[in-house]
């Protein structure tokens, strides 16, 4: 829909000037809103900012390694015949993430989370 629109757009666009004005404001409008949408700022400013409700997804990855660590320490207590046929299975697909990018390097099978069919 987007691609559609911006040919068209483009289309009545003809005069330079007037393309640059678009292209500048859309520049603009993705400056503005990078720290929503990509990771560059620190959890605490972005915390403190005018964007902590709408980057909701970042602080999802905020303490992962921390989480991974506890997950394959709990892991590591089990007994051996217990942890064989243990599974993982996190609260949501943030958690089941940081299980399976970090969770290889401490030995940890992959997890498993009923939220939007991640155990898929």
């Amino acid at each position: 829909m987007i691609a559609t629109g911006a040919v068209g757009l483009e289309a009545r666009l003809a005069s330079g000037w007037a393309r640059g004005v678009v292209v500048g404001a859309a520049v603009a409008l993705a400056a503005l809103l990078a720290p929503v949408a990509l990771p560059l700022l620190p959890a605490a400013t972005l915390q403190a900012s005018g964007w902590a409700g709408a980057s909701e997804p970042q602080f999802e990855t905020v303490g992962w390694p921390q989480l991974v660590d506890e997950v394959a320490a709990a892991y590591r207590s089990l007994p051996d015949a217990d942890r064989a046929g243990a599974v993982i299975l996190a609260g949501n697909y943030g958690e089941a993430g940081a299980v399976d990018l970090y969770g290889p390097s401490h030995g940890l099978p992959s997890a498993w989370s009923g939220l939007n069919a991640y155990g898929w």
